[in-house]
């Protein structure tokens, strides 16, 4: 799971195209066309954090945001699909997802 690409459907309906390699992550939503990059660093096999997020195309959506790191734990690995849950330190908030490998 370090290295693919995945789509998430996300809660709000956006489809999230991810590419993922053992140093960074990149995110496109398809709809608005923002594409995000962040450094990722990896604790095991199944936990890593997000960090030091650039916009590198498109308006971004929360440019008053001081949060910069998402904790992320893969917890469910089923065929082309995994679920994670990603928090942030500043809140008690975890939200799940859930990622098909496309690539």
């Amino acid at each position: 799971m370090k290295n693919g690409k995945f789509q998430l459907l996300s809660g709000d309906g956006t489809v999230h195209i991810i590419n993922r390699t053992e140093k960074t992550q990149s995110e496109k939503i398809i709809e608005s066309g923002l594409v995000s990059v962040f450094d990722i660093l990896w604790s095991n096999n199944c936990e890593y954090k997000l960090f030091n997020r650039r916009v590198m195309e498109g308006t971004d959506r929360f440019p008053d945001m001081k949060i910069d790191t998402l904790y992320c734990k893969i917890i469910d690995i089923n065929g082309a699909f995994h679920t994670t849950e990603t928090s942030i330190t500043e809140s008690d908030i975890t939200v799940k997802a859930k990622l098909k490998r496309i690539e």
